[in-house]
């Protein structure tokens, strides 16, 4: 698994044994989220550059976000998606 920020560069790379359900790596990644959930295959080695970051911050109440709050709306475990496009 890599993950990567918005701009394609990677900030975390897993290697596991298999693949994982759906939410299981969010659920591994942030236990005390109750949206999340499902078998994670063991962990054989990790690695992360020094601009990764607890991935729990995206998914706070109160994480930060660039998308306007009068134009934004939860998503399934917490973080923002956008819900309408401002108009210019």
């Amino acid at each position: 698994m890599v993950a990567t920020n918005c701009n394609g560069g990677v900030k975390e790379v897993i290697a596991l044994v298999g693949i994982p359900e759906r939410y299981a790596l969010w659920h591994w990644r942030c236990p005390q989220v109750a949206d999340f959930s499902g078998e994670m295959p063991a962990v054989i080695a990790r690695a992360t550059t020094s601009h990764h970051f607890d991935p729990y911050e995206l998914l706070k109440p109160d994480a930060r976000s660039d998308i306007l709050a009068e134009h934004r709306t939860r998503q399934v475990g917490g973080g923002w998606e956008l819900v309408k496009r401002c108009r210019v």
